[in-house]
């Protein structure tokens, strides 16, 4: 395929990713690079130097489920980091770019689930549970009304996520078809 211009692209999301992870080192709150949202632009960023579409459009989703997330949660503490603007933003026009050049290809729904399953197990296993990254530890607030247990979030999130992976890929497939 060899697609210079697109796989020097890969630097964009390397450095949203780094950007974000020393931002937060610097405050203190290391734990807040393994979000989904980063953790998919390092994703993206290396399906881009490899010039493997699949990956790419298993970032794309985390990178759009993310805003609505973050803006929310920036409502919620009425600030906006600049940089979190760019990286959020950045990301997903990145991805969207690359799918459109390369399509977004079928069958990796599934993989994108064990990828965020993946940075959930290490976010869990690296970070603090009173950060509660990636729903990681515990029930988000928000929710405690709703679920009774931990367990009993995680399988909703899980059967939830699923299908919207599923969904988005259907939908991303329609608009980007395989080959670009």
């Amino acid at each position: 395929m060899t697609d210079l211009p697109l796989r020097a692209l890969g630097v964009l999301p390397l450095l949203f990713f780094i950007s974000m992870a020393l931002f937060h080192v610097k405050k203190g709150r290391w734990g807040d690079a393994f979000w989904m949202c980063h953790a998919s632009n390092l994703l993206l960023a290396v399906g881009l130097f490899f010039e493997k579409p699949t990956m790419v459009a298993m970032a794309l989703p985390w990178l759009l489920f993310g805003i609505p997330l973050w803006l929310g949660e920036a409502v919620r503490i009425r600030r906006i980091i600049p940089l979190s603007v760019v990286t959020h933003w950045g990301g997903a026009l990145v991805a969207f770019y690359a799918a459109h050049r390369w399509g977004a290809g079928s069958d990796w729904w599934w993989k994108s689930l064990i990828f965020a399953l993946a940075v959930q197990g290490i976010t869990r296993w690296a970070t603090p549970a009173v950060w509660n990254i990636n729903a990681a530890h515990g029930v988000y607030d928000v929710a405690k009304g709703v679920f009774k247990s931990f367990l009993s979030f995680w399988i909703f999130c899980i059967g939830l996520t699923a299908i919207l992976l599923w969904a988005t890929e259907k939908v991303l497939t329609l608009f980007f078809p395989a080959g670009g």
